[in-house]
């Protein structure tokens, strides 16, 4: 194991599955642990799916533990975690498809990045992998989608970030983009910001460059407040499950956890 790249608890909290690469251009590797024993459940290489590993992989548990997703340069995939066989697939195409994947929060569907209309956003069934709606995207990296169904939300290579209300089939709010002066053309998809959505679904956490933390609130379409104790660029977010406190961390070295206001 090398380069660990994606990480993700199962809902019930028994196991942990990781993606671990040797280098750009290798095979990635799905592996599955016991979290209290640190004991090897399974392991599957993607690649002998011609599933190859290009420059991200993400990894993700569907809502009632009995898949996993993961998504990469060839396809995205659901695979059965005590066998490691495919289950579902969707073919995404092209050396340069990100790393995007979610789950719909009741597991009947999942959005990864596809080739087809720019490297735009697809959302499909996770039963049959069959296409059902493109979001226009240009190589979409960071994706969440809202704990009660309703939005997705995700950034694009740019780092400007749109959230579309997926019942209604509209966009109801595109965040300005922030990109790191200090990087330059294809770096700034490796540095996307992270995104997490509050539990009751009615605030965006953004991460940025500026050493901030941005919380948008998706009624009013405005940003509601800034956390701005970092003292360098915050590249992770998450809120806790009452949605009442607020974790980030970035290259300051630190993890902060605040009251969300």
């Amino acid at each position: 194991m090398s380069a660990i790249i994606s990480v993700a608890w199962s809902p019930n909290e028994q196991k942990v599955a990781l993606v671990s690469t040797q280098g750009v251009s290798s095979q990635a590797e799905v592996f599955i642990f016991d979290p209290m024993t640190g004991r090897k459940l399974l392991s599957y290489i993607q690649g002998s799916n011609n599933f190859y590993f290009s420059h991200a992989l993400e990894v993700a548990w569907s809502p009632d533990g009995k898949y996993l997703g993961t998504s990469g340069s060839d396809m995205a995939q659901i695979t059965d975690p005590n066998s490691g066989q495919r289950v579902a697939k969707y073919p995404q195409g092209g050396p340069n498809t990100s790393r995007a994947f979610a789950w719909s929060p009741d597991g009947q569907m999942a959005v990864s990045s596809a080739s087809q209309a720019g490297h735009s956003l697809q959302l499909w069934s996770t039963q049959t992998g069959a296409a059902i709606k493109y979001y226009p995207a240009n190589f979409p990296n960071s994706i969440a989608w809202s704990p009660d169904g309703k939005y997705i939300a995700y950034e694009d290579i740019k780092q400007q970030i749109y959230i579309w209300n997926v019942k209604q089939d509209q966009l109801v709010l595109t965040i300005p983009g922030q990109l790191d002066p200090n990087l330059n053309g294809i770096f700034d998809e490796i540095h996307a910001h992270a995104i997490a959505w509050s539990p009751n679904s009615t605030e965006l956490a953004v991460t940025s460059y500026e050493n901030a933390v941005h919380i948008w609130n998706v009624n009013t379409k405005q940003q509601s407040y800034t956390y701005t104790e970092h003292s360098a660029p915050a590249r992770a977010v998450a809120w806790s499950p009452d949605g009442q406190q607020i974790a980030s961390a970035g290259d300051d070295h630190t993890v902060r956890i605040w009251q969300a206001v």
